[in-house]
Protein backbone atom coordinates (compact mmCIF):
# COMPACT_ATOMS: atom_id res chain seq x y z
CA UNK A 1 0.00 0.00 0.00
CA UNK A 2 2.87 2.03 0.72
CA UNK A 3 4.53 1.61 -2.50
CA UNK A 4 1.28 2.31 -4.33
CA UNK A 5 1.04 5.48 -2.84
CA UNK A 6 4.39 7.05 -3.27
CA UNK A 7 4.53 5.68 -6.83
CA UNK A 8 0.94 7.74 -7.84
CA UNK A 9 2.63 10.68 -5.84
CA UNK A 10 5.77 10.65 -7.38
CA UNK A 11 3.44 10.24 -11.41
CA UNK A 12 1.72 13.34 -9.68
CA UNK A 13 4.63 15.51 -9.21
CA UNK A 14 6.03 14.47 -12.59
CA UNK A 15 2.75 15.82 -14.14
CA UNK A 16 2.72 18.94 -12.43
CA UNK A 17 6.37 20.03 -13.23
CA UNK A 18 5.48 19.14 -16.95
CA UNK A 19 2.97 21.56 -16.87
CA UNK A 20 4.82 24.56 -15.22
CA UNK A 21 5.32 27.61 -17.55
CA UNK A 22 9.02 28.09 -18.89
CA UNK A 23 10.82 30.98 -17.26
CA UNK A 24 13.29 31.01 -19.97
CA UNK A 25 14.90 34.08 -22.05
CA UNK A 26 12.63 32.85 -24.86
CA UNK A 27 8.97 33.91 -23.31
CA UNK A 28 9.77 37.54 -21.95
CA UNK A 29 7.77 40.24 -22.40
CA UNK A 30 8.47 41.58 -25.85
CA UNK A 31 9.56 45.04 -26.55
CA UNK A 32 7.12 48.22 -27.18
CA UNK A 33 7.31 49.49 -30.21
CA UNK A 34 7.12 53.50 -29.78
CA UNK A 35 7.70 56.55 -32.33
CA UNK A 36 10.53 59.02 -31.12
CA UNK A 37 11.21 62.61 -31.71
CA UNK A 38 15.48 64.07 -31.16
CA UNK A 39 15.46 66.91 -28.87
CA UNK A 40 17.41 69.68 -30.04
CA UNK A 41 17.50 73.52 -30.09
CA UNK A 42 15.32 75.72 -32.22
CA UNK A 43 13.76 79.52 -32.89
CA UNK A 44 11.14 80.21 -31.18
CA UNK A 45 8.87 83.46 -31.03
CA UNK A 46 6.49 84.22 -27.44
CA UNK A 47 4.18 85.98 -28.66
CA UNK A 48 0.14 86.55 -27.19
CA UNK A 49 -2.50 88.36 -29.54
CA UNK A 50 -4.58 91.20 -27.85
CA UNK A 51 -7.00 93.53 -29.00
CA UNK A 52 -6.30 96.71 -30.01
CA UNK A 53 -8.18 99.97 -30.65
CA UNK A 54 -6.83 102.56 -33.01
CA UNK A 55 -6.68 106.63 -31.49
CA UNK A 56 -5.99 109.81 -33.63
CA UNK A 57 -2.82 111.02 -32.50
CA UNK A 58 -3.98 114.33 -31.81
CA UNK A 59 -7.62 115.38 -31.23
CA UNK A 60 -9.21 118.52 -30.32
CA UNK A 61 -13.06 120.19 -30.49
CA UNK A 62 -13.08 123.56 -32.29
CA UNK A 63 -14.68 125.24 -29.66
CA UNK A 64 -15.81 128.97 -29.73
CA UNK A 65 -14.18 130.53 -26.05
CA UNK A 66 -16.40 133.36 -27.08
CA UNK A 67 -20.03 134.18 -27.35
CA UNK A 68 -20.98 136.11 -30.68
CA UNK A 69 -21.89 135.72 -34.27
CA UNK A 70 -19.62 133.97 -36.69
CA UNK A 71 -18.24 136.09 -39.08
CA UNK A 72 -16.00 133.31 -41.19
CA UNK A 73 -16.10 130.03 -41.22
CA UNK A 74 -12.98 129.20 -43.30
CA UNK A 75 -12.74 125.34 -43.63
CA UNK A 76 -14.86 122.82 -45.48
CA UNK A 77 -16.25 119.88 -43.62
CA UNK A 78 -13.90 116.77 -43.93
CA UNK A 79 -10.83 119.10 -45.24
CA UNK A 80 -7.45 118.93 -44.45
CA UNK A 81 -5.78 121.62 -42.75
CA UNK A 82 -2.32 123.05 -41.57
CA UNK A 83 -1.34 123.99 -38.33
CA UNK A 84 -1.90 127.97 -37.63
CA UNK A 85 -4.78 128.33 -40.39
CA UNK A 86 -7.08 130.66 -38.69
CA UNK A 87 -10.36 128.13 -38.73
CA UNK A 88 -13.42 130.35 -37.53
CA UNK A 89 -13.73 134.41 -36.54
CA UNK A 90 -16.29 135.57 -34.54
CA UNK A 91 -17.64 139.02 -34.97
CA UNK A 92 -15.41 141.25 -32.92
CA UNK A 93 -16.59 144.56 -33.97
CA UNK A 94 -17.98 145.69 -30.75
CA UNK A 95 -14.94 144.70 -28.88
CA UNK A 96 -12.62 146.52 -30.98
CA UNK A 97 -14.99 149.67 -30.36
CA UNK A 98 -14.55 148.98 -26.69
CA UNK A 99 -10.89 148.49 -27.05
CA UNK A 100 -10.36 152.15 -28.95
CA UNK A 101 -12.46 153.83 -25.80
CA UNK A 102 -10.29 151.57 -23.19
CA UNK A 103 -7.29 153.04 -25.14
CA UNK A 104 -8.27 156.50 -25.01
CA UNK A 105 -8.87 156.38 -21.60
CA UNK A 106 -5.70 154.57 -20.18
CA UNK A 107 -3.68 157.36 -23.08
CA UNK A 108 -5.74 160.39 -20.49
CA UNK A 109 -5.17 158.64 -17.15
CA UNK A 110 -1.71 158.16 -17.83
CA UNK A 111 -1.16 161.59 -18.50
CA UNK A 112 -3.34 162.62 -15.76
CA UNK A 113 -0.92 160.45 -13.63
CA UNK A 114 2.39 162.07 -15.04
CA UNK A 115 0.92 165.56 -14.18
CA UNK A 116 -0.15 164.78 -10.76
CA UNK A 117 3.05 163.42 -10.00
CA UNK A 118 4.99 166.37 -10.99
CA UNK A 119 2.69 168.25 -8.84
CA UNK A 120 3.87 165.85 -6.14
CA UNK A 121 7.44 166.51 -6.44
CA UNK A 122 6.38 170.13 -5.84
CA UNK A 123 4.02 168.94 -3.01
CA UNK A 124 1.35 171.14 -4.80
CA UNK A 125 -0.87 167.69 -4.14
CA UNK A 126 -1.26 165.13 -1.36
CA UNK A 127 -0.23 161.35 -2.21
CA UNK A 128 -3.61 160.10 -1.71
CA UNK A 129 -4.79 162.05 -4.49
CA UNK A 130 -1.56 160.32 -7.09
CA UNK A 131 -2.03 157.01 -5.74
CA UNK A 132 -5.61 157.55 -7.15
CA UNK A 133 -4.30 158.18 -10.48
CA UNK A 134 -1.91 155.53 -10.37
CA UNK A 135 -4.65 153.52 -9.62
CA UNK A 136 -6.97 154.19 -12.52
CA UNK A 137 -3.98 153.76 -14.66
CA UNK A 138 -3.49 149.92 -13.96
CA UNK A 139 -7.51 149.84 -14.22
CA UNK A 140 -7.39 151.19 -17.54
CA UNK A 141 -4.70 148.69 -18.27
CA UNK A 142 -5.88 145.65 -16.90
CA UNK A 143 -9.49 146.41 -19.03
CA UNK A 144 -7.34 146.85 -22.08
CA UNK A 145 -6.05 143.87 -21.89
CA UNK A 146 -9.16 141.93 -20.84
CA UNK A 147 -10.70 143.53 -24.21
CA UNK A 148 -7.64 142.15 -25.95
CA UNK A 149 -7.96 138.58 -24.37
CA UNK A 150 -11.51 138.23 -26.22
CA UNK A 151 -10.45 139.97 -29.34
CA UNK A 152 -7.94 136.79 -29.13
CA UNK A 153 -10.42 134.20 -28.51
CA UNK A 154 -12.56 135.12 -31.45
CA UNK A 155 -10.35 134.43 -33.95
CA UNK A 156 -9.42 130.54 -33.49
CA UNK A 157 -6.50 129.08 -35.39
CA UNK A 158 -5.68 125.34 -36.09
CA UNK A 159 -3.29 124.01 -33.03
CA UNK A 160 -2.00 121.22 -35.03
CA UNK A 161 -2.09 120.19 -39.10
CA UNK A 162 -4.81 117.62 -39.82
CA UNK A 163 -7.98 116.88 -40.66
CA UNK A 164 -11.64 118.91 -39.88
CA UNK A 165 -14.41 116.37 -39.48
CA UNK A 166 -18.50 117.28 -39.75
CA UNK A 167 -19.13 120.69 -38.56
CA UNK A 168 -21.91 121.33 -36.42
CA UNK A 169 -22.75 125.43 -36.95
CA UNK A 170 -23.16 127.53 -40.17
CA UNK A 171 -21.74 130.57 -41.43
CA UNK A 172 -23.66 133.70 -39.56
CA UNK A 173 -24.99 131.37 -36.85
CA UNK A 174 -24.83 132.74 -33.19
CA UNK A 175 -22.36 130.75 -31.19
CA UNK A 176 -22.18 130.47 -27.57
CA UNK A 177 -19.21 130.12 -25.39
CA UNK A 178 -17.88 126.72 -25.49
CA UNK A 179 -20.11 125.46 -28.17
CA UNK A 180 -17.99 122.40 -30.10
CA UNK A 181 -18.31 124.00 -33.91
CA UNK A 182 -16.22 120.67 -35.71
CA UNK A 183 -13.72 118.35 -34.39
CA UNK A 184 -10.09 118.60 -35.61
CA UNK A 185 -8.00 115.24 -35.91
CA UNK A 186 -4.73 113.90 -37.19
CA UNK A 187 -4.23 110.58 -38.15
CA UNK A 188 -0.64 110.53 -39.31
CA UNK A 189 0.85 108.77 -37.52
CA UNK A 190 -2.16 107.22 -35.80
CA UNK A 191 -2.22 105.41 -32.30
CA UNK A 192 -3.31 102.17 -30.88
CA UNK A 193 -3.99 101.15 -27.63
CA UNK A 194 -4.05 97.74 -26.01
CA UNK A 195 -4.11 95.90 -22.54
CA UNK A 196 -0.97 93.44 -22.10
CA UNK A 197 -2.05 91.01 -19.03
CA UNK A 198 -0.30 91.41 -15.91
CA UNK A 199 1.72 88.35 -15.97
CA UNK A 200 3.54 90.14 -19.42
CA UNK A 201 3.37 94.02 -17.66
CA UNK A 202 7.72 93.11 -17.63
CA UNK A 203 8.29 92.28 -21.15
CA UNK A 204 7.02 95.61 -22.16
CA UNK A 205 9.81 98.22 -23.20
CA UNK A 206 9.87 101.50 -25.33
CA UNK A 207 10.88 101.12 -28.88
CA UNK A 208 9.39 97.12 -28.88
CA UNK A 209 7.42 96.41 -32.27
CA UNK A 210 3.89 94.93 -32.56
CA UNK A 211 2.03 93.79 -35.31
CA UNK A 212 -1.25 94.13 -35.77
CA UNK A 213 -3.76 93.42 -38.97
CA UNK A 214 -7.86 95.02 -39.26
CA UNK A 215 -11.13 93.21 -40.62
CA UNK A 216 -11.29 94.22 -44.36
CA UNK A 217 -7.95 95.13 -44.92
CA UNK A 218 -5.02 92.27 -46.60
CA UNK A 219 -1.85 93.70 -44.46
CA UNK A 220 -0.02 93.35 -41.39
CA UNK A 221 1.00 96.74 -39.86
CA UNK A 222 4.45 97.71 -38.18
CA UNK A 223 3.68 100.04 -34.68
CA UNK A 224 6.37 100.95 -32.17
CA UNK A 225 5.82 101.44 -28.44
CA UNK A 226 6.32 104.97 -27.43
CA UNK A 227 4.52 105.05 -23.94
CA UNK A 228 2.73 102.93 -21.60
CA UNK A 229 0.66 103.71 -18.09
CA UNK A 230 3.13 103.73 -14.89
CA UNK A 231 0.31 101.38 -13.24
CA UNK A 232 -1.59 97.68 -13.84
CA UNK A 233 -5.26 98.85 -14.28
CA UNK A 234 -6.95 97.33 -10.93
CA UNK A 235 -10.64 96.93 -12.70
CA UNK A 236 -8.69 94.58 -15.70
CA UNK A 237 -5.62 93.56 -14.24
CA UNK A 238 -3.94 94.83 -17.28
CA UNK A 239 -1.00 97.24 -18.27
CA UNK A 240 -2.45 100.42 -20.79
CA UNK A 241 -0.01 100.23 -24.02
CA UNK A 242 0.13 102.77 -26.67
CA UNK A 243 1.74 102.45 -30.09
CA UNK A 244 2.49 104.46 -33.36
CA UNK A 245 2.02 103.82 -37.19
CA UNK A 246 2.97 105.51 -39.98
CA UNK A 247 -0.33 106.45 -41.84
CA UNK A 248 0.41 108.67 -44.56
CA UNK A 249 -2.07 106.93 -46.97
CA UNK A 250 -4.83 107.07 -44.39
CA UNK A 251 -6.05 103.61 -44.48
CA UNK A 252 -6.08 103.00 -40.85
CA UNK A 253 -9.45 104.92 -38.63
CA UNK A 254 -9.54 106.27 -35.83
CA UNK A 255 -12.18 104.32 -33.79
CA UNK A 256 -11.49 100.74 -35.37
CA UNK A 257 -10.81 97.40 -33.80
CA UNK A 258 -7.15 95.84 -34.25
CA UNK A 259 -5.95 92.43 -33.43
CA UNK A 260 -2.28 92.84 -32.30
CA UNK A 261 0.74 90.21 -32.21
CA UNK A 262 3.09 91.08 -29.22
CA UNK A 263 6.10 89.47 -29.45
CA UNK A 264 7.51 89.55 -25.81
CA UNK A 265 10.63 87.19 -26.43
CA UNK A 266 12.55 86.01 -29.36
CA UNK A 267 14.60 82.92 -28.99
CA UNK A 268 17.08 81.07 -31.12
CA UNK A 269 17.77 77.98 -28.85
CA UNK A 270 14.46 76.84 -27.03
CA UNK A 271 13.63 72.94 -26.60
CA UNK A 272 10.38 72.62 -28.13
CA UNK A 273 8.39 68.96 -28.53
CA UNK A 274 5.44 67.54 -29.80
CA UNK A 275 2.36 68.03 -26.71
CA UNK A 276 1.39 64.68 -26.91
CA UNK A 277 4.77 63.39 -25.63
CA UNK A 278 3.91 65.17 -22.07
CA UNK A 279 1.98 62.79 -19.82
CA UNK A 280 0.09 64.71 -16.62
CA UNK A 281 1.14 64.31 -12.78
CA UNK A 282 -0.55 65.45 -9.96
CA UNK A 283 2.12 67.81 -9.61
CA UNK A 284 3.78 68.90 -12.91
CA UNK A 285 3.97 66.63 -16.05
CA UNK A 286 6.53 64.30 -16.99
CA UNK A 287 8.07 62.46 -20.25
CA UNK A 288 9.55 59.27 -21.18
CA UNK A 289 12.95 59.05 -22.82
CA UNK A 290 14.39 56.31 -24.23
CA UNK A 291 17.87 54.97 -22.57
CA UNK A 292 19.43 51.78 -23.35
CA UNK A 293 16.78 50.04 -24.74
CA UNK A 294 14.32 50.84 -21.84
CA UNK A 295 11.98 53.91 -21.26
CA UNK A 296 12.54 55.91 -18.65
CA UNK A 297 10.51 58.91 -17.42
CA UNK A 298 12.42 62.73 -16.57
CA UNK A 299 9.79 65.61 -14.76
CA UNK A 300 10.19 68.80 -17.06
CA UNK A 301 8.97 72.59 -16.38
CA UNK A 302 7.22 73.70 -19.59
CA UNK A 303 6.96 77.20 -20.67
CA UNK A 304 5.60 78.97 -24.09
CA UNK A 305 2.81 76.65 -25.90
CA UNK A 306 1.80 76.75 -29.69
CA UNK A 307 -0.67 74.96 -31.55
CA UNK A 308 1.24 71.34 -31.60
CA UNK A 309 4.20 72.00 -29.61
CA UNK A 310 5.04 73.18 -25.67
CA UNK A 311 8.62 74.61 -24.93
CA UNK A 312 11.01 72.74 -22.08
CA UNK A 313 12.65 74.95 -19.81
CA UNK A 314 13.96 72.60 -17.51
CA UNK A 315 14.28 68.87 -17.61
CA UNK A 316 15.76 68.08 -21.40
CA UNK A 317 18.97 68.26 -23.38
CA UNK A 318 19.81 68.41 -26.84
CA UNK A 319 20.43 64.83 -28.09
CA UNK A 320 17.59 63.50 -25.24
CA UNK A 321 15.40 60.62 -27.34
CA UNK A 322 11.76 61.49 -26.41
CA UNK A 323 9.14 58.61 -26.66
CA UNK A 324 6.01 60.03 -28.28
CA UNK A 325 3.63 57.10 -28.14
CA UNK A 326 2.43 54.20 -26.04
CA UNK A 327 3.06 56.64 -23.18
CA UNK A 328 0.14 54.66 -20.80
CA UNK A 329 1.58 51.44 -21.24
CA UNK A 330 5.39 52.61 -20.29
CA UNK A 331 6.64 53.05 -17.00
CA UNK A 332 10.38 53.01 -15.41
CA UNK A 333 12.22 50.21 -17.25
CA UNK A 334 9.72 48.99 -19.97
CA UNK A 335 12.08 48.01 -23.02
CA UNK A 336 11.28 49.64 -26.09
CA UNK A 337 11.71 49.70 -29.57
CA UNK A 338 12.24 52.39 -32.19
CA UNK A 339 9.32 52.32 -34.92
CA UNK A 340 9.32 55.37 -36.35
CA UNK A 341 11.28 58.79 -35.94
CA UNK A 342 9.43 61.66 -36.02
CA UNK A 343 12.24 63.89 -36.99
CA UNK A 344 14.96 62.54 -38.62
CA UNK A 345 18.16 64.37 -38.45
Amino acid sequence: MTKQFLLLRTVLVLAACSNAPETGPQNAKPAEGVDVFYVDYGPLKNSISLSGTLLPNEETDVRSEVAGRIDQLNFNESSRVAKGKLLVRIDDAEWRAQLAKANSQLDLAQKDKERKGKLLEAKGLSQEEYDQSVSRVQELQAEVQLIQSRLRNAQIYAPFSGQIGLRYVSPGAYVAQGQILAKLVQTDPIKIEFGVPQRYAGFIKEGMEIQFEMDGIDKMFVAKIYAFEARIDAGTRTLNVRARCDNAQGILIPGAFAEVNLVLDDLTDAIMIPTSALVPQIRGQKVFLLDKGVAQSMDVITGVRTETQIQVTKGLAKGDTLITTALLALKDGTPVKVRNVINKK
